[in-house]
């Protein structure tokens, strides 16, 4: 099973989402900026299953810079994108972008887990007894 890159400038939202996605026995990379998240999924694209990533990182590279960056890397990586915009101002804003989810912000854990269920991403691993 692969890993999910979780890209977000906000440290706090990083940290709950990793411990959500570790109970939930999926590996995460995390990064806090569009360059960073880029940057780690060149290197480990191989082992990177679903990239979540907010829209309004406060750095360079923008989340619509940053998924089209991705999309170049590799064109059918799922993503999910977390933002505080509903699905019609995210369709305004990346008229020609795709994308596979909407997490619309805030979000609680259960919906992020049920989108990812969603997208038929390999199951996680059973935690031992």
């Amino acid at each position: 099973m692969g890993k999910v890159l979780v890209i977000d400038n906000d440290r706090f939202m990083l940290d709950v989402i990793e411990a959500v996605l570790d109970l939930a026995g999926r590996r995460t990379i995390s990064a806090t900026s569009g360059d960073e998240g880029v940057e780690n999924f060149r290197r480990q694209m191989d082992d990177i299953d679903l990239v979540i990533l907010d829209m309004r990182l406060s750095t360079a590279m923008e989340g619509a810079d940053t998924l089209r960056a991705l999309r170049a890397i590799d064109p059918a990586i799922k993503v999910i994108i977390a933002s505080a915009y509903s699905q019609s101002e995210i369709e305004e804003y990346l008229p020609d972008e795709q994308w596979d989810a909407v997490l619309r912000k805030p979000y609680n854990m259960e919906q992020l887990l049920v989108t990812i269920e969603e997208l038929n991403i390999d199951q996680p691993e059973a935690a031992p007894p």
